[in-house]
């Protein structure tokens, strides 16, 4: 596919490709049928893109935040989830970050999308065969984000080395999408295997169960420095609070508030290591009014002050 020059916009020509013949920017038209397979990189502390259709894709952040948006919701990733976006779906992204942010972006043609997953039938059976015999064909992977398991996590951070120092090894890279979906789809089955035991009785039930709660754990992740009420969470999930609470313990084993503490905590400790903001700016950040409160609920989870972590 020969692209003419200049013919990406900003945010397709930030992304650093191993084969940049393989890509294609739907805001010029070229057609997504002739792309087949790539991986890209991008490293940037600031990015904002139009909206643009989707191959088959999966999108992880390594290090900072990088926000999408999808379906009019706001889906924050950070370095221990990831997004899958189908092939036509809409989405735009925004990395606004207080240091550079790292991010990979694994893209499936029609074609070897099609060779890989009738491979996974195949090489995921032990799985599938725990998840009433369904093909993997049949696995419905929500434009939700996810939590990335330590070997994805290496397979990605791996990938990303790659294209920085330039290999072009067409092999490597198929062998690299090959695995990296095989993950995916593992840690997916292992979702589906744990929805079973949900107290819903039809499958289709538990999905949109598990749907629900996935939107509302997003928009709590996008919204760690607001105040938020029960109300306005559970409605995320079209759920009333109470159902909201029961069923989120049920598939999270946490309730939504230790989850936000979690997560605000976790965010906390990552902008005093990497950046040189403020940490009473961090504090605001991430939703604490006070810095006695927040300083005692640090020290409990990582056994050191903000400040001694930051001065090691």
């Amino acid at each position: 596919m020969n692209i003419p020059p200049n013919s990406y916009c900003a945010y397709c020509d930030s992304l650093h490709t191993p084969y940049h013949d393989n890509n294609y920017c739907s805001l010029h038209g070229y057609e997504y049928n002739k792309a087949f397979g790539n991986a890209f990189y991008i490293k940037t502390d600031r990015l904002e893109s139009a909206d643009h259709h989707s191959r088959y894709t999966i999108r992880a952040v390594l290090k900072g935040y990088q926000h999408y948006m999808v379906n009019n919701e706001d889906i924050l990733l950070n370095q221990n989830r990831f997004l899958v976006l189908q092939e036509n779906q809409v989405f735009s992204t925004k990395i606004e970050s207080h240091y550079p942010t790292e991010a990979v972006v694994i893209a499936y043609g029609t074609e070897d999308l099609r060779a890989i997953l009738e491979s996974l039938d195949t090489s995921l059976k032990d799985l599938l065969d725990n998840t009433q015999g369904n093909s993997i064909w049949d696995v419905e992977l929500l434009p939700n984000s996810y939590e990335m398991s330590d070997e994805l996590n290496q397979l990605l951070i791996h990938l990303a080395h790659a294209i920085q120092i330039g290999i072009k090894n067409e092999m490597y890279y198929e062998e690299m999408r090959f695995n990296i979906l095989k993950d995916v789809y593992r840690n997916h089955l292992k979702i589906e295997e744990k929805l079973q035991h949900l107290s819903a009785k039809k499958d289709s039930t538990k999905m949109e169960l598990y749907k629900r709660l996935h939107r509302s754990k997003d928009f709590m992740m996008s919204h760690l420095n607001q105040k938020l009420h029960l109300d306005q969470i559970s409605a995320q999930a079209s759920m009333s609070p109470y159902h909201f609470l029961r069923s989120f313990k049920e598939v999270f084993d946490c309730t939504p508030l230790q989850f936000m503490a979690t997560e605000r905590l976790s965010v906390a400790k990552d902008l005093i290591i990497n950046s040189d903001m403020p940490i009473s700016h961090i504090i605001a950040e991430v939703g604490y009014d006070h810095p006695s409160s927040f300083s005692r609920a640090f020290k409990k989870k990582y056994g050191l002050s903000p400040l001694n972590l930051r001065s090691r």
